[in-house]
């Protein structure tokens, strides 16, 4: 998987909330096809913490689908995505945007402001057992684990504790796109 625009191999994951099991994803390409996977079994809940929202795995248009798929597949959806910095998302036009701007009943960025220092790595969570995480280095391997409740609602509270000292960006509210 190269290009932006090919779309990850779904079959080799597990089924979310079943199984658990710490998986090494070694690459940019198994972060991304995880990530596709795992969004593509959500049901209704998806946290992001990303300084930049990761172009290796969220500027990609499988995961912006599935992205898309979960924000629709329920009116109850909630996807927050939390950022340190938009200047290089408007920069670069990240496919993130255009949907946050389609779906903002669903989906919401917002900008940190205050130190988040505390916590060293990315991660991503879907409903109350997916997560992923990852460093800033896509060099690095990421983990992730389909079934792990209690990391997930540990990472839940980090995130919502952020997510409630964070404001909303101008920059993105008013981009037109």
């Amino acid at each position: 998987m190269n290009n932006k625009h090919d779309k990850p191999n779904e079959n080799e994951w597990p089924t979310l909330g079943e199984k658990t099991e710490r998986i090494v994803l070694a690459s940019p390409e198994k972060q991304l096809e995880c990530a596709c996977s795992m969004l593509a079994q959500g049901k209704r809940f998806l946290r992001i913490f990303d300084r930049d929202l990761s172009h290796h795995i969220y500027d990609n248009r499988a995961f912006a689908e599935a992205l898309s798929v979960l924000a629709r597949r329920s009116r109850f959806s909630d996807i927050r995505i939390l950022i340190n910095d938009s200047h290089l998302l408007v920069k670069t036009a990240h496919a993130i945007l255009g949907l946050n701007k389609r779906l903002s009943s669903s989906i919401s960025i917002k900008i940190v402001t205050q130190h988040s220092g505390d916590l060293p790595y990315s991660f991503l969570l879907v409903d109350d057992s997916g997560l992923i995480t990852h460093t800033e280095d896509e060099h690095e391997p990421g983990f992730a684990n389909f079934n792990d409740r209690v990391q997930v609602a540990k990472f839940t509270q980090d995130f919502d504790d952020l997510w409630h000292r964070s404001s909303h960006d101008p920059e993105l509210r008013n981009l037109s796109l």
